[in-house]
C-alpha cells in the first residue's frame, strides 16, 4: 500500500514535469507578415526597385528585407537590411543597391521582407530597370503579405 502512495507521488510528479516542460517550450505565438518576391537581380547595369507600402491604419515596426541566394542560402546578418518603422500608410521607394548601402554584391536572387511583431499587412511593388541599355520594365511586380 505504502508502495503504491509512492508511485503514485512519483508518477504526478513526473507527469507535472512533463505537462510544465511543454508549456514552457511552446512560448508566445507572434502573428507576422512577409512578403516573398522570387526574382530580383543586381549587376551588369541591372538593378531592382523595391516600393514597400504600409496598408494599414496602424503603423508597423521595423520592416526588414533578406535576399536569398539562388542556392537558397544566405550568409546572415550581411543580407538583411532595415528599412525601419512605417506610419499608418506609409510608402518607401528605394533601389536595393541603396537600402544595403552600396554592398549588395552582383546576382540573382529572392527576397524575404518581413516584420516579426504585429499582423499588420504591407503590400511591395518591384521593378527592373538597366541603367546601361535603358530597358526597363518587366513589369511591376505585386505582392501582399501573408501571415507566417
Amino acid at each position: 500500500m505504502k508502495g503504491e502512495i509512492i508511485m503514485k507521488k512519483i508518477f504526478y510528479i513526473i507527469l507535472i514535469t512533463i505537462i510544465g516542460i511543454v508549456f514552457l517550450s511552446v512560448g508566445p505565438v507572434f502573428a507576422s507578415q512577409r512578403v516573398i518576391v522570387p526574382y530580383v537581380i543586381h549587376g551588369n547595369g541591372w538593378s531592382t526597385g523595391v516600393v514597400v507600402t504600409n496598408l494599414e491604419n496602424e503603423p508597423i515596426d521595423n520592416i526588414r528585407i533578406t535576399f536569398v541566394h539562388t542556392d537558397g542560402n544566405f550568409d546572415g546578418t550581411d543580407d538583411r537590411a532595415e528599412l525601419g518603422d512605417f506610419d499608418n500608410y506609409e510608402m518607401k521607394v528605394s533601389s536595393l543597391q541603396d537600402l544595403y548601402n552600396g554592398t549588395l554584391p552582383e546576382g540573382q536572387y529572392s527576397l524575404y521582407i518581413y516584420h516579426l511583431d504585429d499582423e499588420q499587412r504591407f503590400g511591395v511593388a518591384v521593378f527592373i530597370t538597366n541603367n546601361v541599355t535603358g530597358i526597363s520594365g518587366y513589369g511591376f511586380q505585386q505582392f501582399y503579405s501573408e501571415t507566417f
